[in-house]
């Protein structure tokens, strides 16, 4: 939702209080158009945590990049808006693939342990699958969750959560704040958009039913699903690594 990590994110979130997440994770903040993977232009939540950051007075910034092995690939230090941009100008350059259209359906992991340890940490790789996906187009995500749903506040509201636009005027009202909510306001945005398919070791396939995704049973038997609605000639894209890859659209 802030575009990329690193630089203010140490601050904000990263040292701020509940009532501050209150605000920057709330849905006048996340539904904004421009609250998006590999955007900082505009976008209202880096805005905002780069004024707390410079507020708070941090005067050095240090940020690594890392490839798919977990090695070093860059250092970028200094002050904390021009390192982190300069990162950022990095990172893009190593990680963004651009397509020409949007696809019938993306097939997407989320990279693997430890993105994937939870339905929670999962629901990254649906947001990288939703940038370049059609509208009314499939999401077949593929995650191993072996620690289940993730926290007990995120486990608890999204079971008890039975209508995601309802779910989403609910949260309007500040009295209903729930920690991780903001979670799943995105798989909401997401699902709205696509139908998302899941496969997960970790959580039983009837669980999954209340997850607000079409459980499978097999990676296989979702490309099958999205063969049936799409048609055999489906545009199908793959993002093996999930939250590492920056997918777009041209224009």
């Amino acid at each position: 939702m802030a575009g990329y990590s690193g630089g203010r994110k140490s601050i904000c979130p990263g040292l701020a209080s509940i009532e501050t997440m209150k605000v920057l994770h709330g849905p006048h903040v996340l539904e904004h158009p421009k609250a998006s993977v590999g955007n900082l232009e505009g976008n209202p939540l880096h805005i905002e945590a780069t004024e707390i950051a410079l507020m708070a007075g941090v005067d050095f910034n240090v940020n690594v990049t890392i490839d798919d092995q977990r090695r070093l690939t860059g250092i970028f230090a200094g002050d904390i808006v021009e390192s982190h941009l300069a990162g950022v100008r990095f990172v893009e350059k190593q990680v963004k693939v651009t397509l020409p259209k949007p696809v019938d359906a993306v097939l997407v992991s989320s990279a693997g342990y430890p993105l994937d340890t939870t339905f929670y940490q999962a629901v990254k790789g649906i947001l990288a699958a939703v940038e370049i996906v059609k509208p009314n187009g499939s999401i077949i995500l593929v995650a191993e969750c072996s620690q289940g749903i993730g926290s007990g506040p995120f486990t608890d509201l999204i079971l008890k959560t039975k209508d995601l636009k309802q779910f989403i005027h609910d949260i309007h009202d500040p009295a209903n704040f729930v920690i991780d909510q903001w979670q799943l306001e995105e798989l909401a945005k997401a699902a709205n958009k696509a139908e998302i398919y899941c496969y997960a070791d970790g959580i039983p396939y009837d669980q999954l039913k209340d997850l607000f995704v079409q459980p499978i049973r097999t990676p296989a038997e979702g490309i099958e699903c999205v063969l049936s609605k799409h048609g055999s000639d489906a545009q199908i894209a793959v993002l093996p690594d999930g939250p590492y890859v920056l997918a777009k659209v041209e224009n």
